[in-house]
């Protein structure tokens, strides 16, 4: 999803090349347009306060406006997945000690990047030895 402020140029349809703050005084009901039938055209609440103070009488239509609340629900969502997302990769890494790589069924080199955790992600899969440094130096 775009966030549209009133300098974003629009990148497709009849007004390509043109700022959102171009297409409100042309054609504002364009907008409506955009926000019910595009997925990636959004609005903020913020630019619409911003789009207000220069037009006081403009409103989206109500099925725009649903459009617009109901886009950036699916924005929040997909934000907080992410973020359980990277919380649980942190869960999931390995924090291994050098203690935990000499141990590994491998000649550990600190020095050889196959050995380092944050160098090789294979260490996390199948743990300090030959096998994360063979999917290491076999992976493209």
């Amino acid at each position: 999803m775009k966030f549209y402020t009133l300098e974003t140029e629009f990148t497709f349809g009849k007004f390509r090349g043109k700022t959102l703050n171009d297409v409100l005084n042309e054609d504002p009901s364009y907008l409506d347009c955009c926000l019910i039938n595009l997925d990636h055209f959004y609005i903020s609440i913020e630019t619409l306060e911003e789009i207000r103070q220069i037009k006081p009488n403009f409103n989206l239509s109500e099925k725009a406006e649903e459009k617009r609340l109901e886009k950036y629900q699916e924005w929040e969502a997909e934000q907080n997945d992410e973020s359980e997302y990277d919380d649980f990769q942190d869960d999931y890494q390995h924090h291994y000690s050098t203690e935990d790589l000499e141990m590994g069924d491998w000649d550990y080199d600190p020095m050889n990047p196959a050995h380092n955790p944050s160098e090789n992600p294979w260490i996390d899969v199948f743990g300090p030895g030959d096998e994360a440094e063979a999917a290491y130096w076999n992976t493209d």
